[in-house]
């Protein structure tokens, strides 16, 4: 349903979806909060300044500020994930007029929905290279005590910078020598979702010696990492390097 009616915001199906999400059931929960974010995906649906349609306009209004309670009254972080992830993608090329939401999604003291916000972050400023974004996801990526939302915050730079993906491999750089795992992880998917289909050479020099890293996701991440980079390139790429991998 979410993506069949993506970017509608038909006020029947938010209702709809909404109705699912009282039912507290955590897998369905969150494919509905995850929904509910595709049909009103870059509305800016619960900020000041939105672009819904206006049949509907007020109800909508209210069931994202509903949405917003639910999820710090609900026990099932699945649903939590669900919702945080849907305000992300109402956020999506809002900038500015996203910032309130943010901040009161980054502030939580639930790390689920601060997971959320970085990936709100990411999208209200996708590919504007924002230095006010990057600033905020990379001290989140330092400083906040939850690692999934720091993982998030290392990914959301690749999504803001991807239209000049060489500042990511520079910016992650030092990120890729955390002692924390889930840092190196999301350094190595950042490079990778940046450089996708470049083939660059040192992009792939950096993303190496983590394929040997001692923990086992962060070798999956690199391998992913490297795979993006390689997408589309023929084997004579980087010295024949494409076949080895």
């Amino acid at each position: 349903v979410g993506l069949t009616s993506m970017g509608s915001a038909d006020y029947a199906i938010v209702n709809e979806l909404k109705e699912l999400l009282d039912t507290d059931s955590a897998v369905a929960g969150e494919a509905a909060g995850m929904a509910l974010g595709m049909v009103l995906v870059g509305t800016g649906a619960g900020n000041t300044h939105n672009s819904l349609p206006s049949q509907g306009k007020e109800e909508i209004m209210e069931i994202v500020s509903e949405l917003k309670n639910y999820a710090r009254e609900t026990h099932h972080e699945k649903i939590i994930r669900g919702i945080s992830m849907g305000l992300a993608l109402m956020q999506f090329q809002q900038e500015e007029n996203a910032d309130a939401m943010i901040e009161d999604m980054r502030t939580d003291r639930d790390p689920v929905l601060r997971y959320g916000a970085q990936y709100a972050l990411a999208l209200a400023y996708c590919g504007t290279g924002s230095n006010k974004a990057i600033r905020i996801l990379l001290h989140t990526a330092v400083s906040d005590v939850s690692d999934d939302v720091r993982m998030a915050a290392v990914i959301g730079l690749a999504f803001v910078l991807f239209k000049t993906p060489e500042r990511v491999p520079q910016l992650v750089k030092l990120l890729m020598e955390s002692f924390n795992p889930h840092v190196r992880y999301a350094s190595c998917m950042a490079v990778g979702i940046a450089m996708a289909g470049t083939g660059d050479a040192e992009s792939i020099a950096m993303l190496e010696p983590m394929l040997d890293d001692m923990t086992d996701y962060v070798r999956q991440g690199a391998l992913i990492g490297t795979a993006m980079i390689y997408m589309q390139q023929s084997d004579s790429c980087n010295n024949r390097k494409v076949k080895a991998f």
